[in-house]
C-alpha cells in the first residue's frame, strides 16, 4: 500500500475513539488503548504508535498496512479494505443535501479533535494558561484590514499555538452566544503532512473532509444566499520549513498560495498561520506576490515577530492561575525575567508540586535556561553534532566589534556535514536564521534564539578552549573579548556557576580581575552571592563547598566585596547574604 485514503482513515480514528469508549483521547490513555486492543484480538500496536495517531508525538509516515487492519478488527471490521469498501458503500448512499450548516458541523468535529490533541501538548496544563491581551486586538485588525491572509509570527516558545487556540476557543463561544455561522476549520501541520504522504491535493481534501465528493464543485462555498455574512476561517498551526523533508515544504506553501490566490477576491474567506519568523523571512517573497497582500503588523524593527512575550500582568494571572495568591509574593523584576513563555513552561515542569513556593531569585533563572538546553540539546540524538556546531558558530562571531550574526555560507560545511543536527537546533529555536538578502547580494545569517542561549554558548567554548577552569587566563581571555560590551557580565554568569557546580571555589578570587565599571561590578557580586547561598543551603551541597565555608574569604576577595564604591541601595541585600553566610571571620 503505498497511499492511503486521508478522510477514510481520518474516519478510523474517530471509529476507534467510539468503539474503546474515549470522548477525548488523551496522551495517558495511549497506552490503555494498545492493551485493549491486545486483549481483544492479540495484536499490540505500540502506545508510542497511537500518539503519533493522534498527534501528541511527530510523525512524517503514514501508519503501516498492519496497524491499519489491526484497528478495523477491532473496531469489527474484517479488514482495512473492508472498512473503507463499507465507507464507500455509504458514500453511494444518498447524501444529505450539502448547506452552509452542514458544513459548519463538518468544520466543528476537525477543528474540535485538532484543539483537544494541540491542548493536550500545552507545556503548562490548558487549564490554567492565561488569554494573551494582544491576540483579539491583532484578529479584529487583520478582519478589518480586507486583507485575505494574516500570520502569527514568532520564534519557538512564544506561544504562538495556545493563543490561538484561546482566540478560537472564545470566538467559538461568541458566535454560539450571538447566532454567527462563520466556520473556522483548524489543520495541524502533522494533518498537512499527511496529505502530502497520501498524494492528495490541500484544497481537495479540505473539501473532502468537508462533505464533498470529487465531484462536486464549491457552489455552497460561494452561495451568498446561504453563506449570507458569514465567514471562513482556514487555520494552519506550526506551518515551519524544518517540519518537513526535502521539497515537501514547498509542495505544502505552493498549494496554500493557490488556495490563497484561488480565493483572494472573496472577502469571506480568510486564511491564517501560525509560523516561525524564520519560516516566514525566508519564504515571503513567494507569498506577497502580485497583490497577495498579508496581515502581518510587523514593525521596522522587530525581526518579523508579531508575538509579544509576556507582560508583568499576564504573569501575574498565570501564577494565580497556577497557585493562587502566589502572585502576591513575587518580585517584579524577577517575575519579568519569566516573561518568555518557554522559560515559564520549563520552570513550571521542574517545580511543579512547590511552585514559586521557595525563594525566588535570578538563579532560578539561570537554572531554568540550562534545564532547557540539558533537554533540548545535550541529550537525545545528534547531541554531540549540536554542541560541535555551536562551538562553530560561537568561533564565527565577531565578538570584540559587538558582531553576533554569522554568515551562513561561512558554516555551509559543517550544517552539511550535521545537518540532522542543525534542523533540531532550528527546531527548539535555540538558534535561527536570518535572511537579509538583496537584488543584488546573498545575505542569510544564523543567530542565536536569545542573549541568554548567546552567552551560556560563549561562556562555555571559552571554557572549553581553556580546560573548564576559571583562572586568570579565562578573565584575561574576556577582559579582552569584552572590552566594550554588554554581554560580559551574561558570560561570566555562566563562568561562575561553572566553577561553583564543579569544585573550582579556590578561583573564584579572579573575578577581582575582570574589569568592570560599579554598576558591573554590583552586578557580578550580588549573583555570585546569590549562587554560593543557593549552593550552601542546598541539601545536596557537597563537602568542598562546606569546607570553604569554614574559612574567612581571602583578602583580595573581601576587599572587592566591601569596596566603599559600592555605597548603594541595593547593597543593603547583599550585606544580607554576606552575614547569612556567616562571613563573621571575614572581618
Amino acid at each position: 500500500m503505498n497511499k492511503i485514503s486521508l478522510p477514510k482513515y481520518e474516519e478510523l480514528k474517530k471509529v476507534l475513539l467510539i468503539s474503546a469508549g474515549i470522548t477525548h483521547i488523551l496522551p495517558s490513555e495511549c497506552r490503555a488503548l494498545s492493551d485493549r486492543i491486545f486483549k481483544k484480538n492479540g495484536n499490540r500496536i505500540s502506545e508510542t504508535t497511537f500518539k503519533r495517531i493522534y498527534g501528541f508525538a511527530h510523525s512524517k509516515y503514514s501508519p503501516s498496512l498492519f496497524t491499519l487492519n489491526v484497528i478495523a478488527k477491532y473496531c469489527n471490521y474484517k479488514s482495512w479494505d473492508d472498512f473503507c469498501q463499507k465507507q464507500d458503500n455509504k458514500d453511494l448512499a444518498p447524501a444529505k443535501e450539502l448547506t452552509w450548516q452542514l458544513l459548519q458541523q463538518n468544520a466543528n468535529k476537525i477543528t474540535g479533535f485538532t484543539l483537544q490533541a494541540l491542548k493536550n501538548k500545552s507545556g503548562i496544563p490548558y487549564d490554567q494558561t492565561v488569554e494573551r491581551e494582544f491576540i483579539d486586538y491583532y484578529f479584529d485588525e487583520f478582519i478589518n484590514s480586507g486583507c485575505t491572509g494574516t500570520i502569527l509570527s514568532a520564534p519557538a516558545g512564544y506561544g504562538k499555538t495556545i493563543a490561538l487556540c484561546q482566540w478560537i476557543e472564545k470566538k467559538t463561544a461568541f458566535d454560539v452566544l450571538n447566532n454567527n455561522n462563520d466556520i473556522i476549520l483548524l489543520f495541524s501541520s502533522n494533518a498537512i503532512m499527511s496529505v502530502l504522504v497520501s498524494g492528495r491535493d490541500i484544497h481537495d481534501w479540505m473539501l473532502a473532509l468537508l462533505g464533498y465528493s470529487t465531484d462536486d464543485d464549491i457552489n455552497v462555498l460561494l452561495d451568498i444566499k446561504q453563506r449570507k455574512d458569514s465567514k471562513f476561517y482556514l487555520i494552519i498551526d506550526g506551518l515551519d520549513e524544518h517540519m518537513f523533508k526535502g521539497d515537501h515544504f514547498k509542495i505544502i506553501l505552493n498549494q496554500l498560495i493557490d488556495i490563497f490566490s484561488f480565493y483572494k477576491s472573496h472577502g469571506w474567506f480568510k486564511l491564517i498561520l501560525t509560523t516561525r519568523s524564520a519560516t516566514w523571512i525566508n519564504n515571503r517573497h513567494e507569498m506577497e506576490i502580485g497583490n497577495n497582500k498579508w496581515f502581518t503588523g510587523f514593525k521596522n524593527d522587530d525581526n518579523c515577530i508579531n508575538i509579544p512575550l509576556l507582560n508583568l500582568k499576564e504573569i501575574k494571572l498565570l501564577c494565580h492561575q497556577i497557585k493562587p495568591g502566589i502572585e502576591n509574593f513575587i518580585a517584579a523584576n524577577v517575575v519579568e525575567s519569566f516573561n518568555h513563555p518557554l522559560y515559564f513552561q520549563f520552570y513550571y515542569q521542574q517545580h511543579e508540586e512547590i511552585f514559586f513556593q521557595n525563594k525566588i531569585d535570578h538563579l532560578c533563572f539561570y537554572e531554568t535556561i540550562s534545564t532547557f538546553i540539558l533537554n533540548k540539546v545535550y541529550l537525545g540524538h545528534y547531541s554531540t553534532e549540536k554542541i560541535i556546531l555551536i562551538k562553530n558558530l560561537v568561533e564565527e562571531l565577531d565578538i570584540q566589534n559587538n558582531v553576533y550574526q554569522v554568515n551562513k555560507l561561512k558554516v555551509s560545511n559543517a550544517i552539511k556535514k550535521y545537518e540532522h543536527a542543525y534542523q533540531q537546533l532550528l527546531g527548539v529555536g535555540f538558534i535561527r536564521e536570518v535572511n537579509k538578502s538583496t537584488n543584488y547580494d546573498f545575505n542569510t545569517y544564523i543567530v542565536f534564539g536569545n542573549n541568554d542561549f548567546m552567552d551560556h554558548s560563549i561562556a562555555k567554548t571559552l571554557l572549553y578552549d581553556n580546560s573548564n577552569l576559571l583562572d586568570a587566563d579565562l578573565i584575561a581571555a574576556i577582559n579582552t573579548l569584552f572590552a566594550n560590551n554588554s554581554h560580559k557580565i551574561g558570560v561570566l554568569k555562566w563562568c561562575i556557576i561553572h566553577a561553583i557546580k564543579s569544585g573550582q571555589l579556590k578561583s573564584i578570587d579572579h573575578i577581582t580581575e575582570v574589569e568592570t565599571n560599579n554598576t558591573e561590578k554590583l552586578e557580578l557580586i550580588a549573583f555570585l552571592g546569590e549562587v554560593l547561598e543557593s549552593e550552601y543551603t542546598s541539601t545536596t551541597k557537597n563537602e568542598s563547598l562546606n569546607q570553604y565555608f569554614k574559612h574567612s574569604f581571602s583578602k583580595k576577595l573581601f576587599d572587592y566585596f566591601v569596596g566603599v564604591e559600592l555605597i548603594d541601595p541595593d547593597y543593603e541585600k547583599l550585606r544580607q547574604m554576606l552575614l547569612n553566610l556567616n562571613y563573621q571571620n571575614s572581618r
